[in-house]
């Protein structure tokens, strides 16, 4: 007989996890084998729910004195009874089901075609130069000498090494759990990342070039963990098909484990370390500063009590 309708399964993210072809109506679910649906769920009685047919498309269910009841989702509460179309899902247990007929109409097909612009070469290229640029500029900000050549270009090539092996890490994942490589893709993420640090750490040195204000450069570490959470973020997009949700989450575990982790380390050792006091290094245009300059015998006494602190710390065995 052909089915007259599917009971679908449907994830606590939407996708339909199995469906049910039903062949006549009404029909019931339940755990028992006597069921035209079963549902291994044991918190589903063994007869659960009786499924009816009241018109094309819109059906009817009648709970048959479950322990755990069920449940509308979208409307909330536990109901004996209720009318319900193809669109509502109804919980039993901590399963969701939903009844569609067999001429519900679906989706167009996804275009598998489409290329995300982190897959597009050109982008790619232009995102690394750009990078190398981001690179080459924070080290020139904060070079105290003359920048040589070599030490750039040294640099410049261990910077590229690392995002190469960063990326085929990821493209390696993401082979081994979807099946897919996508190591362009994983290259260009990672170079954004390189790009969005540098704004970070150019913004932050300005703010408090600016302002006078030496800590804002520790604070940055904040902008640094989102910048990371969601370079890790595209990152599992890329590697994993699992649901966005899980994988926001896991991005942001991360994040906080890495970065706060590295954060309270340096700051445990720089505690009682007195060549780490904050002080700004930056060297920028006297017209971007607005806080006021300290006095001059301001600045002498901070100078006599650092020196008396750094006598106190000789002075310790």
């Amino acid at each position: 007989m052909e089915p007259l309708a599917y009971v679908e399964m449907v994830g606590r993210d939407g996708r339909v996890v199995a469906r049910h072809p039903i062949t006549a109506l009404p029909c019931r679910v339940g755990r028992a084998y006597d069921n035209d649906v079963i549902v291994d769920d044991p918190y589903v009685a063994a007869r659960h729910l009786e499924l009816a047919e009241i018109a094309p498309g819109r059906y009817a269910f009648r709970d048959l004195g479950s322990r755990n009841g069920t449940r509308v989702v979208s409307r909330g509460g536990v109901v004996a009874e209720a009318e319900i179309g193809p669109d509502d899902v109804i919980r039993i247990g901590h399963t969701q089901l939903r009844v569609r007929p067999r001429d519900f109409p679906v989706a167009q097909e996804v275009d598998g075609r489409r290329r995300g612009w982190t897959r597009h070469p050109a982008i790619s290229v232009v995102v690394a130069l750009a990078a190398a640029a981001a690179i080459s500029g924070t080290l020139y900000q904060s070079s105290r000498d003359a920048l040589e050549t070599a030490s750039l270009v040294s640099t410049l090539f261990l910077a590229t090494a690392m995002v190469l092996a960063w990326s085929a890490g990821w493209a390696f994942a993401g082979r081994m759990l979807s099946g897919r490589w996508n190591y362009l893709a994983h290259a260009t993420v990672a170079n954004v990342a390189i790009l969005a640090y540098a704004a970070v750490n150019e913004l932050a040195g300005a703010a408090a070039f600016a302002l006078g204000l030496a800590w804002l450069r520790r604070w940055d570490t904040l902008a640094v963990a989102a910048v990371f959470a969601v370079q890790c973020f595209r990152h599992l997009r890329l590697a994993s098909r699992a649901n966005r949700r899980r994988l926001a989450a896991a991005a942001l575990a991360v994040s906080a484990a890495l970065v706060g982790g590295w954060t309270l380390l340096s700051w445990l050792n720089a505690r009682e370390d007195i060549a780490t006091i904050e002080y700004l290094t930056d060297i920028r245009p006297p017209g971007m500063r607005l806080a006021s300059s300290v006095p001059v015998e301001r600045f002498l006494e901070r100078a006599a009590a650092l020196r008396e602190r750094l006598d106190q710390s000789r002075a310790k065995p």
